[in-house]
């Protein structure tokens, strides 16, 4: 926000901008295709020598962590959150047998074998798949979610039109693919996908969960945790 208060002159006003982004991550959660609406007095076009100017002018003022891809001009009718035709979360995952890969630290999540009680990877992928593939579709995702910090209760039915788990070169992928998604929702599914694939819930618990989410937390049934925000990749 600062960036872009300096590189359009506002005068330190963000409120001018009126800058949204198309989804919230947590700290740690990682955004490669992140896109963030605001307003500009000065036109913007794609190609133009103005975007290019800008382009470079907030590439040069944000943390070397933040890149930005492009700028372009839309028309004033654009929302960027309800606009959005589809959403695509990765959760990546490894297991270790003696320690962590610290190159992978801070980009996938690493779990003992030991601790998790499988011995290869395709044995959690096949378990995984199963709550996975329950998961897809229209359901109340109230058990799978936290609420926001701002307070507003939002509706908890959701369609995840692509739950399912792959292996990788390094492990295990989880994709989520759908319009929209709750205060860490697909954490919480991949959290509910660890638990039973280590045998700590069954497939009727999470399809009760599914069901009506509010008493399966009320009855005091959640009992896994969110996975960690250093997976989580938004595509």
């Amino acid at each position: 926000m600062r960036a872009l208060c300096v590189s359009l002159n506002t005068g330190g006003d963000h409120k001018v901008l009126r800058m949204r982004a198309a989804s919230r991550t947590d700290a740690g959660v990682h955004a490669h295709g992140q896109v963030v609406e605001f307003y500009s007095s000065r036109e913007v076009l794609a190609g133009t020598a103005e975007a290019t100017r800008m382009l470079h002018s907030l590439n040069s003022l944000l943390p070397k962590t933040v890149r930005c891809a492009w700028v372009s001009g839309v028309p004033d009718s654009f929302h960027v959150i309800q606009d959005v035709s589809l959403k695509q979360y990765n959760y990546y995952l490894s297991f270790h047998s003696r320690c962590e890969d610290p190159f992978e630290r801070d980009t996938r999540h690493q779990i003992s074998r030991t601790k998790f009680g499988l011995a290869r990877s395709r044995e959690a992928l096949e378990r995984m798949s199963e709550a996975a593939k329950l998961m897809e579709g229209t359901h109340d995702f109230y058990a799978f979610s936290n609420k926001a910090n701002d307070g507003t209760e939002r509706d908890p039915v959701r369609t995840v039109e692509r739950c399912e788990c792959r292996l990788d070169s390094r492990g295990i992928v989880v994709v989520c693919r759908g319009k929209g998604f709750l205060y860490r929702q697909v954490r919480h599914m991949v959290g509910a996908m660890l638990w039973h694939a280590r045998g700590k819930i069954s497939l009727q618990d999470l399809e009760d969960a599914l069901r009506d989410g509010e008493s399966f937390v009320r009855e005091g049934r959640r009992r896994w945790q969110p996975a960690p925000a250093n997976g989580l990749h938004l595509m």
